[in-house]
């Protein structure tokens, strides 16, 4: 009943595909499906993530559909789909209660936003998910998944201290905000590495793509000089 937008969209390898779609909506009746991990919205916007697959021969039905949030404002921005059906969920949450498991970051370390990282099963069950953030605004605009489950996030952040690992650029380097790019393993147990992108300027990445070899390729826009 209310705005209702959907982001990103990424398909399985099944034959025919199934489609996985995400965004947020402040709909307090956007459609879920009766096993979903939240049927309820929480805050001001939810994110949301809804599988659309076919039903018998010709009809296209969510598999699942699922709120994905709390008590904030909660948007998904990208999704990728990993070998085993599993959608890789990332964006960015103002709350303090958005769902975690087994997460790297617990809570959210202030700002504006933390990024999310969220792994949704076959089912819709919530398998994973995380903060990560510093205390500035942070957001993930793009997700990428390679072969072994790894996942790839791309997105900005203001934080002088967001979670750095293995970078090639360790240190906020001014501007209005810095391009970040970062590697979790698939168990989201470790940061293979995570590092900031950017000069004096506005940089921000906005896709990520992997190839076989593991490596990330990343494009976005830059106004620094």
């Amino acid at each position: 009943s209310d705005q209702d937008h959907a982001f990103a969209i990424a398909v399985d390898r099944a034959s025919p595909a199934n489609a996985y779609l995400v965004r947020a909506t402040p709909s307090d009746n956007f459609l879920t499906t009766a096993t979903a991990f939240q049927t309820a919205l929480r805050g001001g916007q939810d994110a949301f993530v809804t599988l659309l697959g076919i039903n018998g021969t010709s009809q296209v039905c969510p598999s699942y559909s699922t709120y994905l949030g709390g008590s904030g404002d909660d948007r998904a921005f990208g999704v990728a789909v990993d070998s085993g059906g599993n959608a890789w969920v990332a964006g960015a949450t103002s709350s303090t209660n958005f769902p975690t498991a087994s997460p790297l970051q617990r809570v959210n370390a202030g700002g504006l936003n933390d990024v999310f990282v969220s792994k949704l099963g076959p089912a819709g069950n919530l398998i994973y998910s995380t903060y990560l953030g510093g205390i500035g605004i942070d957001q993930a605009y793009s997700i990428a998944v390679d072969g072994i489950g790894n996942a790839y996030v791309a997105g900005y952040t203001t934080s002088i201290n967001f979670p750095m690992v293995n970078g090639v650029q360790s240190a906020y380097t001014g501007g209005s905000d810095d391009a970040f790019v970062f590697k979790l393993n698939a168990a989201g147990t470790t940061l293979e590495y995570s590092t900031y992108l950017g000069g004096n300027g506005s940089d921000n990445a906005v896709r990520v793509a992997v190839d076989g070899g593991g490596s990330a390729y990343v494009t976005g826009y830059t106004s620094s000089v």
